[in-house]
């Protein structure tokens, strides 16, 4: 698999978006099933899923639609995700 990302490095785009929808779905599914399970709010957990879903458009674009320059695109996903995981 890393020969294969080392040959393609646009397909770390496509592993953060399939990640970003594992992320989103799990809190989606915390927040209507399990509503005080974390002891945070149902709308905070929607908002952290919305944020989630919105990086994970961004990643499948990137992936799908960006020509051999890549890498200011994967900076800006990077600290990105960064963020998102200090706000969490």
């Amino acid at each position: 698999m890393l020969n294969q990302i080392t040959n393609n490095p646009k397909q770390i785009f496509l592993i953060d978006s399939i990640g970003a929808l594992l992320t989103a779905s799990i809190l989606f599914s915390m927040a209507i099933g399990y509503p005080g399970f974390l002891g945070m709010p149902a709308h905070i957990l929607f908002l952290l899923a919305a944020i989630a879903v919105t990086f994970a458009v961004y990643s499948f674009c990137c992936f799908q639609f960006l020509p051999v320059h890549w890498r200011p695109y994967l900076k800006a996903i990077m600290l990105a995700n960064t963020m998102y995981c200090i706000l969490t």
